[in-house]
């Protein structure tokens, strides 16, 4: 385990609704290929907050590696239509 990663689930233990905890775990969970952690975490950050465009983003590409193209559609369309405002 990771120090980051340590760090992130200490912070879940303090907090459990930490929003960027979970979004963060889902992420690195996403990324270390272990699909149910990530879909789990990821899920449970949506139900706390619906408008959280990455934690969308990272869903999306779950839905894609589980060849559910039309959610993965579905979740990228969501954060495009949360962030429109990027970079200004």
């Amino acid at each position: 385990m990771t120090d980051a990663v340590a760090r992130l689930q200490e912070t879940l233990r303090l907090n459990p609704e930490h929003l960027r905890a979970l979004a963060y775990l889902g992420h690195i969970a996403l990324k270390n290929g272990e699909e149910i952690e990530a879909q789990e975490l990821l899920q449970h950050t949506l139900s706390l907050d619906p408008d959280l465009p990455q934690a969308r983003l990272d869903l999306g590409a779950l839905w894609y590696e589980f060849g559910e193209t039309h959610n993965a559609a579905n979740e990228y369309q969501h954060a495009w239509g949360l962030r429109l405002d990027w970079g200004t």
